[in-house]
């Protein structure tokens, strides 16, 4: 069986440089290239059109799901895998709608991510249960937490998120700004969230959500 040929992207040097020691050293990886941003690695992986993308899902100039996203629409048939510092299942959730074979933990050994990049390889998931568990008890509270909108709040939140002022969600609805201001904080408060910020990455991490297959 050929070996796995991976491409790697991580914006922290001392991170990228030791992934690809270690699995420059594993039996049955190549290595074929690495890149500190999506978009240094973008024309590398079109050029190369590796088997395996591994990519932190934090970027300083993107997201992982954005690259991911970006090589399906291009039909790049690159399997992904996520490694992230973020054990957190709103992430895996985003990770696993993308397309992904797995996410991996930066603490988890590195024979867990050469194994999981040897699978990636032939195609096959490294999603473990237990995370798929914690994905769908995440998208039920993600969807009360919505429910539990107004529909006018969720109007409101759908606006935020396109990056609207209260004058202009005020003057699309045909209200006040008090009673925009009104509905913002009561969006904040339902979701537990701080600011309008944190609402367009709330919707964005949930927008067009498809249940997990049992």
């Amino acid at each position: 069986m050929p070996d796995a040929t991976v491409f790697l992207v991580d914006d922290h040097p001392a991170v990228l440089w030791g992934l690809r020691a270690a699995l420059e050293q594993t039996p049955g990886i190549t290595v074929v290239g690495d890149a500190s941003s999506v978009d240094a690695a973008l024309p590398q992986l079109q050029r190369l059109q590796p088997r395996v993308l591994l990519v932190d899902y934090k970027l300083h100039d993107a997201s992982g799901a954005s690259l991911a996203q970006t090589l399906r629409q291009r039909q790049l048939p690159i399997a992904i895998l996520f490694l992230s510092a973020y054990d957190h299942p709103g992430y895996m959730h985003r990770a696993y709608r993308s397309g992904a074979l797995g996410y991996l933990l930066k603490e988890e050994p590195m024979s867990q991510v050469a194994w999981a990049v040897k699978r990636a390889g032939q195609g096959l998931p490294s999603w473990r249960e237990e995370q798929l568990a914690r994905i769908r008890q995440w998208q039920e509270e993600v969807a009360a937490a919505w429910e539990s909108l107004t529909g006018r709040e969720q109007d409101v939140a759908h606006m935020l998120a396109r990056g609207l002022r209260n004058a202009e969600i005020a003057e699309a609805l045909g209200v006040s700004v008090r009673t925009v201001e009104y509905h913002v904080a009561n969006v904040l408060g339902k979701l537990g969230l701080r600011n309008r910020a944190e609402v367009a990455g709330w919707m964005a991490g949930v927008a067009d959500d498809e249940p997990l297959s049992e």
